[in-house]
């Protein structure tokens, strides 16, 4: 799996993807960049994961931002669950073999 093991992710990533995650983890000092609600100020864990801010499928570097994996599991949780909501159909991962 080219995006790490802990991925769920069913679109794909371009082949720089390392490169572009290095770029934007260096950018913003390897340090998370969600701002918490509960002080208006940045969130000081070291930045793990690299997330899309708009689009899965737009991979460039300024719709790319750090995260620590803490905030960037609670915004898949709540994409998730917004799926979930809407009635779309959840697409299987393509590694899995369908009955």
């Amino acid at each position: 799996m080219p995006w790490g093991i802990r991925s769920s992710r069913t679109a794909p990533l371009p082949a720089d993807w390392w490169r572009r995650r290095t770029i934007v983890l260096k950018r913003d000092g390897y340090q998370c960049t969600h701002i918490r609600e509960d002080t208006g100020r940045r969130c000081t864990e070291k930045a793990t994961d690299v997330d899309h801010i708009g689009e899965a499928h737009d991979h460039r570097i300024e719709m790319l931002r750090s995260l620590c994996s803490w905030h960037h599991n609670q915004k898949t949780a709540r994409q998730g669950g917004s799926r979930a909501r809407s009635g779309k159909k959840s697409v299987s991962h393509p590694g899995l073999v369908s009955d």
